[in-house]
């Protein structure tokens, strides 16, 4: 009996639904941004660039005086590594969400979800992982993870600047993206 109970578990978690939107022209999603806010108690303000090249892929290079890159992001399966100017590795961190770059790009995670609900123009997706607030067009709009601290994050889109808002436990971040190229969001 418990055997069979285990195994209808495996099939209703295998058999959840997931979200798709048409993957035409969203990668590679090319853009520029400015970020500012609160990290580690210290006040910070960077420039940079992101492409990001699927749900699960990605670059950003943050720029620093004179306009050469000071460090390097890369995000490939929910493994974020950061590099210093010279390419050398200085930390990797590994994140929930594994098509995290893909939000970014206005795509909604393409996993499994445990069960989703439509209030007004709102349609409110529960993950294992935490949750995501999609609007119109099925662009998201509030993302939260699961954990110790939380991830929050709160995307704002006005043409071509989309605002995304971060919180991670006391961190906050500010990041204001301008759109140059693919993604959702125009």
């Amino acid at each position: 009996m418990r055997f069979l109970f285990s195994a209808l578990i495996v099939v209703f978690i295998a058999g959840c639904a997931s979200l798709a939107v048409a993957p035409d022209g969203q990668y590679p999603f090319r853009a520029e941004f400015v970020a500012s806010g609160v990290v580690n108690g210290k006040n910070i303000r960077v420039d940079g660039a992101l492409c990001v090249t699927s749900d699960t892929a990605g670059a950003a290079q943050i720029y620093g005086p004179g306009g050469l890159t000071a460090y390097t992001l890369t995000m490939q399966d929910g493994l974020l590594s950061v590099f210093d100017t010279w390419g050398r590795p200085i930390s990797q961190y590994d994140i929930p969400l594994k098509d995290i770059v893909g939000v970014i790009a206005g795509t909604p995670p393409r996993g499994p979800y445990l069960y989703r609900r439509k209030s007004g123009d709102v349609l409110k997706v529960t993950y294992t992982w935490g949750t995501v607030w999609l609007g119109e067009n099925m662009l998201p709009r509030e993302v939260h993870l699961r954990g110790d601290p939380r991830l929050d994050a709160v995307f704002y889109g006005q043409g071509n600047i989309v605002t995304l808002l971060i919180t991670y436990g006391s961190d906050t971040l500010d990041l204001a993206i301008s759109v140059k190229e693919g993604g959702r969001w125009l």
